[in-house]
């Protein structure tokens, strides 16, 4: 492998760990937000993980471990930011199929009122 090879993929890598990082600091808070409902020792404990998956990816980095392994629990998190998107989304589309069920219903009453 050639020099520019290498630094070629130090990029990319770079650029892996960032993403995973931005991920991490952005959907926290964001999924913090969106759990307003849900009781309070289960929003402590999902922001609690995320904080300990990135910081053992920053533990890790400087040591002797193989930067595969660092790569790989930087992917962790960002498998994990990206479920937790998942599930961000998939509560609003469910509360907009609420709002559309109950329209519909409000809809067919009235209807059946006219006819």
């Amino acid at each position: 492998m050639g020099r520019t090879t290498i630094v070629l993929l130090r990029v990319v890598i770079a650029l892996a760990l960032a993403g995973s990082l931005v991920v991490q600091t952005v959907l926290t808070p964001l999924i913090w937000v969106d759990l307003d409902g849900t009781p309070t020792w289960f929003r402590v404990s999902f922001v609690v993980i995320a904080v300990l998956v990135v910081a053992l990816a920053f533990v890790m980095a400087p040591t002797h471990i193989a930067p595969g392994i660092v790569a790989l629990v930087c992917g962790a998190a960002l498998v994990l930011g990206g479920m937790a998107l998942l599930v961000v989304v998939m509560k609003a589309l469910l509360r907009q199929a609420i709002e559309r069920g109950n329209e519909a219903q409000t809809l067919r009453i009235e209807l059946g009122e006219v006819i």
